[in-house]
């Protein structure tokens, strides 16, 4: 496509959800449509919109939209669904993310006839799709799981990597080790495990006692010293007052802030979780990682969907019908 050709090109990358942090997943994307001759709008739903659509989602505060990066990509904050509508026409082509609750925002889409390109950007293993032309996943695992399905079509998903992963830094220099471990006050000799617990609305007493027992069998083994990597949502503050377990289990645990996420999960020697989708980044960073009690969590009525599989619930804790998507962890929980 000629520079001609693309000037008069306008595209809207729209940032549907927020964590702390997520702005880097869209500003090497929205930097390399710019170099290469595109017009590009990069939008992020606000608190505004939020309240005036009803989603239940994480979205960008106002007082982020105009600070950091955000500014320096020009980002506009998007205020209600008249002010998006109006973008879909005025651009042609749009490019989105993903988040749950969209289908009447960003069914609009289909409508104008628009090219509609959506990507993975919350690195969830099944996206939530909203009838876009292409699906751009990280891989040809995530690929593989999409696929699974009723109507999935082949053709319609793309694998082009994660963005989210383009700053790991092959190898953490030893100032920079030196530097983590004394603002976290580790011992120097020690290996760290991150412990990623979920997100906070899934946390009730089982899971409280279950991560507090994980955390404890860390720390006594000798062996490591955990940290806790905790869920995006309890950096924003999304989803807090659904919490209905407690929070002790982590007040002796240092918790890591989200810019030091990559350092800690490129530098440590175990990484713990019970159900994350951080499991899989354990293999992009090159280390072991250990999940406990998955399954566990598939055991009430309102959640297990492979009920067949399971005796009667034995357990209190919350339940995700998504952990028995795959046909492979089916297999595993039959057995």
């Amino acid at each position: 496509m000629s520079p001609a050709v693309r000037e008069r090109l306008r595209v809207l990358v729209l940032c549907p959800t927020w964590h702390a942090g997520f702005v880097h997943r869209y500003s090497g994307i929205v930097r390399e449509l710019r170099g290469r001759g595109f017009e590009v709008t990069f939008g992020v739903l606000t608190e505004e919109f939020r309240a005036q659509v009803k989603l239940h989602l994480a979205v960008t505060p106002k007082t982020v939209v105009a600070t950091g990066e955000y500014a320096a990509l020009d980002a506009r904050g998007i205020q209600s669904r008249w002010e998006l509508w109006k973008l879909f026409e005025r651009h042609d082509i749009i490019f989105s993310g993903c988040g749950k609750g969209l289908g009447g925002v960003l069914g609009a889409v289909k409508a104008t006839g628009k090219p509609f390109v959506q990507w993975n950007d919350v690195g969830e293993s099944v996206m939530e799709l909203y009838d876009a032309d292409r699906y751009l996943v990280p891989g040809s695992w995530f690929l593989e799981m999409n696929l699974q399905r009723p109507n999935a079509c082949r053709d319609e998903f793309v694998v082009v990597g994660d963005p989210r992963f383009d700053s790991i830094p092959e190898q953490i220099g030893d100032a920079d080790e030196r530097a983590f471990r004394s603002k976290y006050r580790l011992d120097p000799d020690l290996p760290v495990a991150v412990f990623c617990s979920g997100a906070p609305q899934r946390q009730d007493a089982w899971t409280a006692a279950t991560y507090e027992k994980i955390l404890s069998h860390l720390q006594r083994s000798g062996r490591y010293q955990p940290i806790v990597r905790l869920h995006p949502n309890e950096h924003g503050g999304h989803k807090m007052s659904r919490r209905k377990g407690g929070e002790a289990w982590k007040q002796d645990v240092p918790p890591l802030d989200p810019d030091d996420v990559v350092t800690a999960m490129a530098l440590c020697g175990l990484i713990v979780c019970v159900e994350s989708q951080t499991s899989i980044e354990s293999s992009i960073f090159g280390k072991n990682c250990l999940m406990v009690n998955l399954h566990e969590w598939c055991l009430t009525d309102q959640f297990r969907v492979s009920r067949a599989y399971f005796p009667v619930p034995r357990y209190s804790g919350c339940g995700l019908q998504r952990v028995v998507v795959d046909d492979r962890i089916r297999q595993l929980q039959r057995e």
